[in-house]
This record gives C-alpha cells, sequence and structure tokens, in this order.
C-alpha cells in the first residue's frame, strides 16, 4: 500500500477514504487474484447448477418410472398435528392411474387441535362417527399388499402410521 497511516486517517475522517492505494506491481498482482476469485466463483456456481440438473433430470426419471407403473399406490394422512404423538383423521390411496382405491375419515379418539382443522379442513365433527384407524387397518393392508407405495411426506406419515399401530 502506497499511502501512510496518516494519509489513511486524513482521508477516512473526510469521507474520501477509497480503499488501498497499491504499487503498480502490487496492483496488478491484486487484480489478478481479484479475478482468479471470481473465476472459482463462477465456475463453483455452474458445478452446483450442473448437479442439481442432473439430479432433478434423475428425480424426474424416477416419478415417471414410479406413475407409469401400474402397481403404485399413492398414501396421504391428514393428522391431529404435527408432533409426534399426532393421530391420524384422515386416510387416502390412489393408484398411478388416479383411481380412487381408499378414502376414509378416522376418528383419532381425541379431539382435533384448531390449527390442524385450518389445514385439513376436518372437524371433529365430521369425525365423531368414522372408524378408528383399527377398524380400517384390513382396508390399509388390501390396498398396500403387494403394491408400490409412495408417500410424499414419507418420514412424517410412516411415524404416524407406527404410532397408530402401537396406541
Amino acid at each position: 500500500m502506497t499511502a501512510t497511516d496518516e494519509e489513511v486517517s486524513a482521508e477516512r475522517a473526510a469521507g474520501t477514504w477509497g480503499g488501498p492505494r497499491w504499487c503498480p506491481p502490487c496492483a496488478k498482482r491484486a487484480e489478478r487474484e481479484r479475478v482468479e476469485r471470481e473465476r472459482q466463483r463462477r465456475e463453483a456456481e455452474e458445478r452446483a447448477i450442473e448437479m442439481r440438473r442432473r439430479e432433478v433430470e434423475a428425480l424426474e426419471e424416477w416419478a415417471r418410472d414410479v406413475l407409469a407403473d401400474p402397481d403404485t399406490v399413492i398414501l396421504d394422512t391428514e393428522t391431529t398435528g404435527l408432533h409426534d404423538e399426532a393421530r391420524i383423521v384422515d386416510l387416502g390411496g390412489i393408484n398411478a392411474a388416479g383411481d380412487v382405491l381408499m378414502d376414509t375419515l378416522i376418528n383419532p379418539g381425541e379431539p382435533i387441535p384448531a390449527d390442524a382443522t385450518d389445514i385439513h379442513g376436518i372437524t371433529d365433527a365430521q369425525v365423531s362417527t368414522a372408524p378408528s384407524f383399527a377398524a380400517v387397518l384390513d382396508q390399509l393392508d388390501a390396498v398396500l399388499h403387494g403394491y408400490r407405495c409412495v408417500i410424499y411426506n414419507q418420514a412424517f406419515d410412516v411415524a404416524r402410521l407406527r404410532h397408530e399401530l402401537t396406541v
């Protein structure tokens, strides 16, 4: 840097400090380093974009294969909440052709919180005469047995199904 500490302090105080002033060789080196860092950043960004493109391409291929498989069942649940003790209040399944294989309300045996109802629209009154999970287990087994099951939020829905089997 070619400015003295006093010059830097004076320029900062005046609001005119524009950053370090370099001698010509140092300025060239600093510019080359800046250009190299920018090139590396662009290359890393391009690699990340390409990796994401390939990932999306693989997911699209997987989805096409799943939806072309006549032995695919797509399962979904609605629950009393998003917590570990949440109970299932609605269970539905369709095949890859879009045929409804199961669509049933389930009485969770406990009140449905208002915030859950706000999300899925299912009320205590609607499930008051609905069967329990245990009562629809045979139907669920028939829908899933021998089929490839796809669940959007698999970790959550499978945990809810396991929970229902243990309560």
